[in-house]
């Protein structure tokens, strides 16, 4: 069955000439094949494995579509539909979407559904927010004791707080996930069917892993968007092959992979600023009934437990370090003024008008001192000055970037190391950060059916 599928998928994309020089297959009909690769296997892929990928995340998607959205909708047609997946950071070579096309990834489904492992997966969140062009999503973080921080960066990047992993019957917990939650649903209008709003953005290279390129690809996506994190940066991700020119006129810069040889010289020109130290992250959505453009600030800063220190693994072992000093200096958003901005934390609730300081299209405001999460809601009105976005597409590169520093491409154990890329067949990466603008161009040329 696995084989005469993937027969059919090959049949249908490639033609015999094609079978023959990218997967050395002569005769489609009797050749055989020793596997059919479901899974990335890191220094291992082959240009038959890649396909072999393609197949597998295709077939699942189709048996998901066949049983839940066609059988189980007929049943029931409001049935709410989301698939529980694998993501893990920083590299999420387990993600079972991982070769879909964009017009098959979570094509019928209500919400997004991911677990992301330890590591702090705010990169991971605004490209599933973006990718699931601002649907609802969740992500497990397999997190007990950094409560607040997991519940925060869900609500701040437009996701559904999950709380898998925090222990309700410890007295704590319970107190910070009751408090949290009756935060949300008290400022339900920031968070109910809210979108990205991003002064910038930042494209995930998926056609670049569509085309085995998945750790150079990768390492550089999450070197340019860590250093726009650290910067505190206002950027949303989008997929570089959802990045349509009128998807990308919204903001004011775009950045990809190959950005980083620029980033030590980039002074975010017409675009936010704010003074706050790297342990903050700030980002920015719209509520559904408009008016308003929502900032909101993280705090990772904790005191951790001394190395032989015992531990509760509860959130008595989070001990937040609350931030303050942080000052905030916005542009209005284009066609409209800043009004006021008032001030909500789940610790303080009530919103708190803050004291501004206008010049020109600029507001700036000092924040006050907060723990770990904090929303500065700032209202709209029409009027102002109807900026275009400065810079759409970046420029095409015609010199060679430098190559980023990046995590091991192979294994110097690996056999593959060192092996002729001409000759041995193997999916190889390559300096992705180089003459990345025509790679995405290329990618948006329809594939052959």
């Amino acid at each position: 069955y696995c084989v005469r599928g993937f027969k059919d998928h090959l049949r249908e994309r490639y033609s015999p000439a094609e079978l023959r020089k990218q997967f050395g297959i002569e005769n489609l009909e009797t050749h055989p094949f020793a596997e059919i690769n479901g899974w990335y296997k890191a220094n291992e892929m082959t240009p038959l494995r890649l396909e072999g990928q393609r197949f597998s995340d295709m077939s699942r998607k189709r048996a998901f579509d066949d049983i839940f959205i066609a059988y189980g909708r007929s049943l029931k047609p409001d049935l709410i539909l989301a698939q529980w997946l694998h993501s893990y950071q920083p590299l999420p070579r387990n993600d079972e979407r991982f070769m879909l096309p964009p017009d098959l990834w979570a094509k019928g489904e209500d919400y997004l559904w991911y677990c992301v492992g330890k590591n702090e997966p705010t990169l991971q969140m605004r490209y599933v927010r973006g990718a699931g062009g601002d649907r609802s999503f969740s992500v497990c973080h397999y997190e007990s004791v950094k409560i607040r921080a997991s519940l925060a960066e869900l609500a701040a990047n437009g996701g559904a707080p999950m709380t898998r992993y925090a222990n309700f019957n410890d007295p704590e917990s319970r107190q910070e996930l009751v408090r949290f939650f009756r935060f949300m649903k008290r400022h339900d209008d920031v968070y109910h069917a809210s979108v990205m709003a991003g002064e910038a953005v930042l494209l995930h290279p998926r056609s670049q892993l569509h085309q085995g390129r998945f750790t150079d690809a990768m390492t550089a996506f999450h070197a340019v968007g860590d250093r726009l994190l650290n910067d505190h940066v206002l950027f949303d991700v989008l997929p570089d092959d959802m990045a349509t020119p009128d998807r990308l006129a919204r903001y004011s810069r775009v950045f990809t992979i190959s950005s980083m040889p620029e980033m030590s010289a980039e002074n975010y020109a017409g675009l936010s600023r704010f003074e706050a130290p790297p342990t903050v992250r700030v980002s920015a959505s719209n509520p559904r009934n408009g008016g308003v453009w929502d900032i909101h600030f993280v705090n990772y800063n904790r005191k951790e437990p001394a190395a032989k220190a015992k531990k509760t693994g509860f959130i008595a072992d989070e001990n937040p370090i609350a931030v303050s000093g942080v000052q905030a200096d916005l542009v209005s958003p284009p066609g409209f003024s800043i009004t006021k901005v008032e001030w909500i934390t789940p610790e303080s609730p009530d919103p708190n008008p803050l004291p501004l300081e206008k010049a020109s299209d600029r507001v700036r405001f000092s924040a006050p001192e907060f723990l770990v999460y904090a929303v500065a809601r700032v209202h709209l009105a029409p009027g102002g000055p109807k900026r275009t976005a400065a810079l759409a597409v970046p420029p095409v590169r015609t010199a060679s970037a430098p190559v980023l520093p990046a995590l091991p491409v192979a294994d110097p154990a690996d056999p593959e190391a060192g092996c002729d890329p001409t000759a041995c067949g193997h999916v190889h990466a390559s300096p992705v950060a180089v003459n990345y603008i025509e790679d995405v161009r290329a990618a948006r040329k329809p594939a052959r059916r």
